[in-house]
């Protein structure tokens, strides 16, 4: 991975934690709990893979090579004693989609879900993301890479504890 690679994403880590991170808002729009108590890191990676997939099958089959989900992700601190799964799935998309175009559709389709808060911005080099919370911590970014263009779909779980045998620092 080259440095860009890398200071992107530091840039899309760091524009999740500040649009929902792990700040605790009062009400919780998740449908299931959002407490650390509720969920542990097989909840939060089935959740969570299973919304990027959701995400990737909505742009139009036309516009898509392939869509490859991560196997296993990590888990991030998000509090004194909780983390967050983090993971991530590419979008390959076809030499004729127009990834502006794309987000923009998301983005207008993300809007009109419930407990979504969806933002629209530009990255470093003038390019299109989208951020969008749901419930206390959960989060997702789409940031648009080149050569082949890709869509990148990061996603960041609720936070939730974990128990004193599991090894945090592994692969999830």
């Amino acid at each position: 991975m080259t440095l860009r690679g890398f200071a992107r994403i530091g840039a899309i880590t760091g524009a999740v934690l500040l649009l929902g991170g792990c700040a605790m808002t009062s009400t919780p729009s998740h449908s299931r709990s959002a407490s650390a108590g509720a969920l542990d890191w097989q909840g939060a990676k089935r959740d969570t893979q299973a919304l990027e997939l959701r995400i990737a099958q909505q742009f139009p089959s036309a516009d898509v090579q392939s869509v490859d989900q991560q196997a296993t992700g990590t888990l991030m601190q998000c509090g004194e004693d909780t983390w967050q799964r983090t993971g991530g799935t590419t979008v390959t998309l076809s030499s004729s989609a127009n990834p502006a175009s794309l987000l923009g559709a998301a983005q207008a389709y993300w809007k009109g879900q419930s407990g979504f808060e969806v933002n629209a911005s530009k990255d470093q080099d003038g390019d299109p993301t989208l951020q969008f919370n749901r419930g206390q911590n959960e989060g997702y970014v789409i940031s648009v890479w080149k050569n082949p263009t890709q869509l990148v779909i990061s996603s960041f779980s609720n936070c939730f504890r974990v128990p004193d045998d599991v090894y945090p620092r592994g692969n999830y």
